[in-house]
């Protein structure tokens, strides 16, 4: 299974999420005969008391009985899988069969930008789906084997956590090696970022939704200015 690996959803923490869902994915499920199911919640409330969101997808056919009943704005699942463009831009599309939150396009976009990193935020809705065509993916994907992430995909494009998230250098703390790299990688997440969030705005039609991704740009920018000049 992708994510996440407890029995039910109500016992899942926050902690027990992974970050690296989206990289998984990308590497089996490509197209729409390869979509697996999923399920996605903007507030999920985990056992260990965070409200977040969370997107679960794979083999997730255990938690069918717990997201089935959930059908109001503030979830959906179905089948989802990972479009990559030519210049290897990853766009998550999600194909909806039960819930609404696909018709709530600012929280479902806020949602996957607290979720992952500005290059694997990139979503589109696809057509919407019959129930039983979801159930009909579902053996399939209990079938797959759990796929591995590399350290360096890891490291370069997962999402920060208040666990992961690089403490201030201390002063008195040596210059090792590991800092150009860090720093290198560091300016390639960004203009990976960058490069993914100038491919949504050409084809944004959302003038609230610009005004964001301006201001995601101008900070993108900024960011790789810096590392320049390090």
């Amino acid at each position: 299974m992708f994510n996440p690996k407890t029995a039910k959803l109500a016992d899942l923490k926050s902690k027990d999420i992974n970050k690296n869902i989206l990289k998984k994915l990308a590497k089996v499920a490509k197209d729409e005969k390869s979509a697996v199911p999923f399920f996605c919640k903007h507030n999920f409330k985990f056992s260990d008391g965070v409200e977040g969101p969370l997107l679960a997808a794979g083999k997730i056919k255990k938690y069918k009985a717990e997201y089935k009943k959930l059908k109001t704005a503030d979830e959906f699942s179905g089948l989802v899988y990972v479009q990559m463009s030519d210049k290897g831009i990853p766009t998550t599309v999600f194909m909806p069969a039960i819930g609404k939150l696909h018709t709530k396009d600012s929280i479902l976009n806020k949602a996957m930008k607290a979720m992952f990193t500005s290059a694997w935020a990139g979503y589109k809705v696809g057509a919407e789906i019959d129930e039983k065509a979801a159930e009909a993916a579902e053996d399939a994907a209990e079938a797959l084997a759990d796929v591995e992430v590399s350290e360096d995909e890891a490291t370069s494009e997962a999402a920060p956590t208040a666990e992961t998230k690089e403490a201030p250098a201390s002063a008195d703390a040596p210059a090792t090696a590991a800092a150009p790299k860090k720093g290198a990688e560091k300016l390639k997440s960004d203009v990976e970022a960058l490069e993914a969030l100038l491919e949504a705005m050409k084809g944004n039609q959302d003038a609230a939704k610009h005004s964001e991704m301006d201001a995601e740009f101008k900070k993108l920018v900024s960011g790789i200015k810096g590392d320049k000049k390090q």
